[in-house]
């Protein structure tokens, strides 16, 4: 079933970390773990201001970033179930110092919210040497996987569990053999926005 952009944001807001997609200069996939963190309808993550992944951000600044929280494996439906989001966008480098340090404050009150009383003395001995990147979404798509049967030969067993309440999917579906898979229900789903769509 689809999901709802807020569904989307919360998810992002609350996922252990995040996968980043760009290119590398031969057009090959170029994907890294961030810690990324929610203001202000904008994504951030920070970086070291040399290396690869600068680099590669800097020259192929059309990204993909997924979240992904809730997993759950299924072994007696061949499975596993998860929420995720996944955004499309642009990357950017912040050079506006007040928006750097904000954009620091979100990262350092999810990832290091039992130490933020020392984070201006943290600031000041890391913001010289630490980039702050902003990706500005362009579109996104959001869903839960589902237990998926094996076809006819295998349906998901009846103990398999519901999804949380917001979602409010069975995990099998009444007609057997059909597959649920992200926003898959029943039938192709788009996850619509303001920005665009995805899927």
């Amino acid at each position: 079933r689809e999901q709802s952009e807020e569904f989307g944001w919360d998810v992002l807001e609350t996922c252990p970390y995040a996968v980043l997609s760009t290119t590398d200069d031969a057009g090959l996939p170029y994907s890294i773990p961030v810690s990324a963190a929610v203001a202000g309808g904008a994504i951030y993550f920070h970086s070291a201001k040399h290396g690869t992944k600068s680099k590669l951000l800097r020259a192929h600044p059309a990204v993909c970033l997924v979240g992904v929280r809730d997993v759950v494996p299924l072994p007696e439906a061949y499975s596993t179930e998860y929420a995720s989001a996944i955004v499309r966008g642009t990357i950017a480098e912040v050079t506006d110092d007040a928006e750097r340090v904000t954009a620091l404050q979100a990262i350092a009150k999810r990832y290091a919210g039992e130490n933020l009383d020392h984070f201006k003395e943290a600031l000041a001995e890391e913001l010289p040497r630490t980039l702050v990147w902003k990706i500005t979404p362009l579109g996104y798509g959001c869903g839960r996987e589902l237990p998926k049967s094996m076809g006819r030969l295998c349906p998901p067993p009846p103990s398999a569990p519901r999804l949380c309440s917001r979602s409010r999917i069975s995990a099998r579906d009444p007609r057997p053999g059909l597959h649920h898979r992200g926003l898959y229900s029943g039938r192709r789903a788009l996850a619509v926005s303001s920005l665009g769509v995805i899927f």
